[in-house]
């Protein structure tokens, strides 16, 4: 009986670390491109939906024009990551810096909002959250979340040039 346990226990172990090694390595290859995609897909079909698509078409077309619009911006968009980087590689690597310490400032809060919220349908926490609050002071609590975000978006960056420098793996 205690053998059946502790064979659980030991394949629970395992299967925690291998689905923690996954997550660890899909989720900083999917947040490289994924939040600057969605943010630049997302503000296109928004603006032109709201100054332009608008007053040009109705029903249903409307949303169609905003995907294919959303979809031609973010294709433009890594077109022109890619010949930055060709073109000009000091210049890309600044920019997929400041690109990757966007993102994660915006998916960093999301990530928290998500995660308290789900531990507030727990019982866990009382409110869910989108910053880490540890110290009393305020500026305490937003430098060490500015720190968290830079040390995150360092994985993202570096996830960045190794894909566009052309190892995918």
């Amino acid at each position: 009986m205690y053998a059946i346990l502790l064979m659980v226990i030991a394949l629970s172990v395992v299967a925690a670390i291998t689905l923690f090694k996954l997550i660890a390595e899909y989720s900083v290859k999917i947040s490289a491109y994924a939040v600057d995609f969605a943010l630049v897909f997302g503000l296109s079909a928004y603006y032109v939906h709201q100054f332009i698509v608008n007053k040009m078409v109705t029903g249903w077309m409307v949303y169609v024009l905003d995907i294919g619009v959303g979809i031609l911006t973010t294709l433009a968009y890594g077109i022109l990551i890619v010949v930055i980087h060709n073109k000009l590689p000091k210049i890309s690597s600044v920019l997929n810096l400041v690109i990757s310490i966007i993102g994660m400032s915006i998916a960093f809060p999301l990530a928290l909002d998500l995660i308290s919220s789900v531990l507030k349908v727990f019982g866990v926490v009382k409110e869910s959250f989108t910053q880490i609050n540890l110290f009393s002071n305020p500026t305490g609590n937003t430098i060490l979340n500015y720190g968290i975000i830079l040390i995150l978006a360092i994985p993202v960056y570096r996830g960045r040039m190794k894909y566009l420098n052309g190892d995918s793996r």
